[in-house]
């Protein structure tokens, strides 16, 4: 670059930030031998942006696109996968979804505000302290090392994509459980990226002793030391701040048995409801959970086990990040990406998704040329 040459204007300097985010590699998956069946997690559609919604009902906007987690289920030794129109009850079938940070290296489901200003500016994230679990029993040794992405129905897929090029996939480890499928140490990554740096263990992401320290009313104690998520500030004192989720919605779902837009029968989840309080960069974690006695009925049988038991301890059978995606305030949201043909065929099953208008005219757009672009043109399918 010539020495008289102008510096990069600050909107280069942010689009090339924002690839460097959007390209940023995570923990890998994790999945877990239960049953004699291996259960994974596809995030077949990411996350790419949010507009912030604040501290406010009225007025908020979900992620988009709506992310689409596909669970697969399959023989660990051939990798064949099960006959999923077989699964005989979907409501036992649960993903849990969780806000992380930018690196994937801790919680950021917490924040806290200053209860007597609406303004934003007040606003500070916050991660407390994790409370960590105890050491996995040397008796569970890890299995070998499977790729999801090797099964052949989502080798190649694609979808929708802030990118030109998607980052290495990551490996899914399998961790060996006792007879009944449960892990005693808590969720933890096997095979990482050496850059990586090591996986905290997280007893819910919190410090059990924070409830002794907070005073009834939900106010940090002034003795508190937290550590920001982002950029804090001093707030005016303990008496005027208050903890709330970062994440807001729908954050649980029971898996659907959709069609895809390419003619395959598969178990999936839809994340459509779910909003972010605070501008920044996060990930989502997804956790899956099998809250019963997994039954498959046989022929035109309706099986033997229509209503299992719950069980008293649901093991969590594979865990997925997200890609980075981006959380704008509303001056600066570029607007929802446009509705993907895997949403549109979700939506006629019916899935509630908000579908983009083809034609463009829409009667729901805003009126007075306000700054806000993202929900014009957009129907909610029922």
């Amino acid at each position: 670059m010539s020495a008289n040459a102008p510096p990069p204007s600050p909107s280069q300097s942010s689009e090339a930030n924002d690839e460097a985010n959007f390209n940023l590699q995570g923990p890998p998956p994790v999945s877990r031998i239960w049953e004699g069946r291996a259960w994974a997690l596809e995030v077949v559609q990411q996350p790419i942006r949010a507009r912030m919604c604040g501290f406010g009902d009225k007025d908020r906007r979900p992620i988009s696109p709506p992310p689409c987690i596909r669970l697969i289920i399959f023989d660990p030794r051939t990798g064949e996968e099960i006959d999923y129109a077989k699964v005989s009850d979907l409501s036992r079938l649960v993903l849990n979804v969780d806000l992380w940070n930018l690196q994937g290296s801790r919680e950021d489901n917490c924040v806290k505000h200053n209860t007597t200003s609406p303004s934003i500016s007040s606003v500070v994230t916050t991660v407390y302290p994790p409370t960590v679990t105890g050491p996995t029993p040397a008796t569970a040794a890890p299995l070998p090392t499977y790729n999801v992405a090797n099964l052949p129905a989502y080798a190649s897929q694609t979808y929708a994509s802030p990118t030109t090029s998607a980052p290495p996939s990551s490996s899914s480890a399998f961790n060996n459980e006792d007879p009944r499928g449960y892990s005693n140490g808590g969720s933890s990554f096997g095979q990482r990226n050496p850059s990586y740096p090591p996986y905290p263990q997280y007893q819910n992401g919190y410090d059990p002793t924070y409830n002794s320290r907070a005073s009834t009313g939900g106010s940090i104690s002034s003795g508190s030391q937290l550590r920001s998520a982002r950029s804090s500030q001093d707030l005016s004192g303990p008496k005027d701040t208050q903890i709330a989720k970062n994440l807001i919605g729908s954050a649980s779902s029971s898996a659907f048995r959709l069609v895809d837009n390419k003619g395959k029968v598969g178990l999936w989840f839809v994340l459509q409801d779910l909003s972010v309080r605070t501008e920044g960069w996060f990930r989502l974690k997804m956790n899956f959970f099998n809250l019963s006695e997994f039954c498959l009925t046989e022929g035109d049988s309706n099986g033997s086990l229509q209503n299992p038991e719950l069980f008293s301890e649901a093991p969590c059978l594979a865990t997925a990040f997200s890609r980075p995606f981006k959380v704008y305030s509303a001056k600066k949201f570029p607007g929802v990406i446009e509705t993907t043909d895997l949403n549109r065929q979700f939506a006629k099953q019916g899935i509630k998704i908000p579908i983009r208008k083809v034609d463009g005219n829409s009667s729901k757009k805003r009126k007075g040329g306000g700054d806000d672009d993202d929900e014009d043109g957009l129907d909610e399918e029922d």
